[in-house]
Parts: C-alpha cells; sequence; structure tokens
C-alpha cells in the first residue's frame, strides 16, 4: 500500500510519502528528494536529518534515500537522521535506511536517534 505521489508541477519534483514506502528483501532506491525529509538543527550548529511523516519499511532489505545536500558555510553536517516523527521498521539484520554520500553508501543511523514517531526494530535489527 503505497500513497505516494510526485508532488508539484516544477521541474524539481520530490516524492510526497503519505503512506509507505516497503522493501522486502529487496533494495528500494529513491534517488530524488522525498518531501518527508527536512535538514533540521540538532543543537549546537549541528544539523541532521528529520523524518517528518511517512512510514519507511526495510524488511531484511536497504533503503536508500537521497537527503539532499549540506546546508551551505556548515562544515560539521553529515549526513544522518537525528529525528524520527514518522513510522520507521526495521526487521532483520540486513535491514538498513542509508543514503549516497562521498561516493560511498553510508547509515542514516550511525548515532543517537531521537524517536517522536514510531519506531519497531525486529528480529536482530
Amino acid at each position: 500500500m503505497c500513497g505516494c505521489r510526485a508532488a508539484g508541477h516544477s521541474p524539481s519534483r520530490e516524492l510526497d510519502n503519505t503512506g509507505s514506502l516497503e522493501a522486502i528483501r529487496a533494495r528500494l532506491v529513491v534517488w530524488g528528494a522525498l518531501a518527508q525529509l527536512r535538514h533540521t538543527d540538532a543543537g549546537g550548529g549541528v544539523f541532521g536529518t528529520e523524518l517528518t511523516g511517512g512510514s519507511l519499511i526495510a524488511d531484511h532489505s536497504t533503503i536508500m534515500l537521497n537527503v539532499g545536500e549540506p546546508l551551505a558555510g556548515n562544515a560539521a553536517w553529515r549526513p544522518r537522521l537525528w529525528r524520527n516523527r514518522g513510522v520507521l521498521m526495521l526487521k532483520g539484520d540486513d535491514a538498513r535506511l542509508t543514503t549516497s554520500w562521498l561516493g560511498g553508501e553510508v547509515d542514516l543511523l550511525y548515532c543517537r536517534l531521537e524517536n517522536a514517531g514510531r519506531l519497531s526494530v525486529l528480529e536482530g535489527a
């Protein structure tokens, strides 16, 4: 069940996930912008990415998101999900939420996650 749609009518489209993005034993890559991701101040001048809604479900899978570019002039910015206000479910020891950065794939959950939504970590994730 996907309540996803491309938003706007401008050349810079973004995916508006009002439902669920779910990968089951697969790899789901979102190359364009996701409307539910935004850069916010994580405190102390450090910026991170916040999931503001929608559901991301990685069932023995990887979901790779485009978190965009760092904010101009912020050398401390690193791609990471620091706040969850949506639904995030990781199931299985191979479940990952990643992004592409500096030519490699990095884990978006490598440090502390503030959870203000729903977070499920299942089956060894």
